[in-house]
């Protein structure tokens, strides 16, 4: 495969069987993007392509992606959330992408890789994060709705301390109180169980804290999961929904190229902040859509982001995604 890299004008050929370190370090801003553009992918079974944020020798965030030939990446929106401001050990944060293949289905699989070491130059999870109880939304404006799906939640804090044990103090919807401990990255499972947690260092400051809505089941609801700002992830339930394929016809018949989901949202000043990173968020899954599997990863398609709409007393947001 081939990589471009348009900020710094790199465009390289990484040959099967081999590694690719830049040459330099990466730095990653908010709202700047760090595009990695993916050509001449091999022609032959992809096996898995794979996008990890690593610290030191071990991964600190991970997701599989769809191979497509020009594909374009933008690695800073996966990884401003999550890495810390810092200054030294540059070469011990990089950006992994992994491709590995193989001819046949009975052949040897072959890797290719690419890392780029990065320095993030301005985090808001770690100076943020507490005080905004580690969510997009806007919760001193008004109490969040619902959900209709639990959500799956994780936690990512600081890439210097990936092997951490946290301690974590919760308090579950029914008042009643627990401990136990917490490795980030890790999931949460079921968060919604809980009202209240507070995840602290070993010094006993705390880290993150997050409350969570609970779960009310509603048939025809669907729950829109999301990476948020703050390194952690939010969710949100949409009851006014619909999808719609796109077909192309041919002589043999159609084929559906892609599906978009178009949610229709009640806008408060509480969800407002909270749907515009939804809007721009690289890691989006949904539940509930009829027909697909839970967590199925979508990405916005609406290149004017959140879609604001008023009638009468009433406010809408409109956002449309691809899956």
């Amino acid at each position: 495969m081939k990589l471009r890299i348009p900020r710094f004008g790199v465009n390289i050929d990484i040959p099967d069987s081999k590694v690719y370190t830049y040459p330099s370090c990466a730095t990653i801003w908010d709202n700047v993007p760090l595009k990695l553009i993916i050509t001449d992918l091999p022609t032959d079974i992809i096996v898995r392509m794979e996008l990890q944020c690593r610290s030191t020798l071990d991964s600190f965030y991970y997701t599989t992606l769809e191979p497509v030939e020009g594909m374009e990446i933008d690695a800073a929106s996966y990884f401003f959330p999550l890495l810390p401001v810092y200054s030294d050990r540059v070469q011990s944060y990089q950006v992994e992408l992994t491709l590995i293949h193989k001819a046949n289905l009975t052949a040897n699989s072959v890797t290719q890789i690419v890392r780029i070491p990065v320095m993030n130059l301005a985090s808001r999870n770690n100076v943020s994060r507490v005080s905004r109880a580690d969510t997009d939304f806007r919760d001193n404006y008004g109490p969040r709705a619902p959900l209709a799906h639990t959500l799956d939640d994780n936690f990512f804090i600081d890439s210097r301390y990936h092997d951490r044990d946290y301690d974590v103090d919760v308090i579950y919807q029914d008042g009643t109180a627990d401990k136990f401990n917490y490795m980030q990255g890790d999931g949460i499972s079921d968060a919604c169980q809980y009202k209240k947690i507070t995840i602290k260092n070993p010094d006993g400051s705390v880290a993150a804290v997050k409350v969570y809505p609970e779960e009310v089941r509603a048939c025809g609801a669907i729950t829109l999961k999301w990476l948020n700002s703050c390194g952690s992830y939010d969710a949100i339930s949409c009851y006014n929904w619909s999808t719609q394929p796109t077909i192309t016809q041919g002589l043999d018949g159609g084929t559906v190229t892609k599906r978009e989901l178009t949610c229709v949202f009640e806008l408060t000043e509480a969800n407002k902040f909270a749907l515009d990173v939804l809007s721009t968020s690289p890691d989006v899954t949904v539940k509930g859509l009829d027909g697909v599997p839970f967590d199925t990863k979508m990405r916005c398609s609406s290149t004017t982001g959140v879609k604001y709409t008023a009638s009468g007393l009433a406010k809408t947001a409109t956002l449309k995604f691809q899956y």
